[in-house]
C-alpha cells in the first residue's frame, strides 16, 4: 500500500503516512463495508498519583492548614481582605474552596444575626427596645 499524498510506501496497518503525517485509508476497510479493521490493544503505564506528583493547585491542605486559615480570616481588616483573594485565587482549589465555605458560614451567621437583632428591637423575644432603652438609662 503507498500513499496518496506522497508517494512511500506504507505498513499495511498503517493509519498515517510516516513520511507526509497524511492519514491513510485503508482499501480492503473501503472495499469490504461489512468488515472491521482489528483493534490494537494499547497499554499505558500509569505512575501513581502521590502528593508530590500533583500540580500545585491540586495538592490538599492539612489540618493544620485549615486551623490557620481560619484564625487568618478571623482578624478584623487583612482576614477579610485575604477571605477575598483567596476566594478568588486559582493558585490552590482547596484553599478557594475553603475561602469561599467560610463566605458561606460568615452569610449564615449574619443572617441569624440579623433575625435575632429584628426580633429584639420588635419585642417578639419578649425584651422589647423601649424596655432596652429604660433599662440603659436607669
Amino acid at each position: 500500500m503507498f500513499c496518496k499524498n506522497c508517494g512511500k510506501e506504507l505498513k499495511d496497518d498503517a493509519m498515517f503516512c510516516e513520511e507526509c503525517g497524511a492519514k491513510v485509508e485503508s482499501t480492503a476497510f473501503n472495499a469490504e463495508p461489512n468488515t472491521r479493521p482489528a483493534t490494537q490493544t494499547v497499554v499505558v503505564q500509569q505512575t501513581p498519583v502521590t502528593e508530590e506528583t500533583l500540580p500545585a493547585q491540586y495538592r490538599p491542605l492539612s489540618a493544620w492548614a485549615y486551623f490557620g486559615l481560619s484564625l487568618l480570616f478571623s482578624i478584623p481588616i487583612a482576614g477579610f481582605v485575604l477571605l477575598i483573594v483567596f476566594s478568588c485565587s486559582r493558585k490552590n482549589i482547596n484553599r478557594r474552596n475553603f475561602a469561599r465555605s467560610y463566605w458561606c458560614a460568615l452569610i449564615i451567621v449574619a443572617a441569624i444575626i440579623l433575625i435575632y437583632a429584628i426580633l429584639a428591637l420588635t419585642g417578639v423575644l419578649g425584651y422589647g427596645f423601649a424596655e432596652w432603652i429604660q433599662n440603659l438609662t436607669h
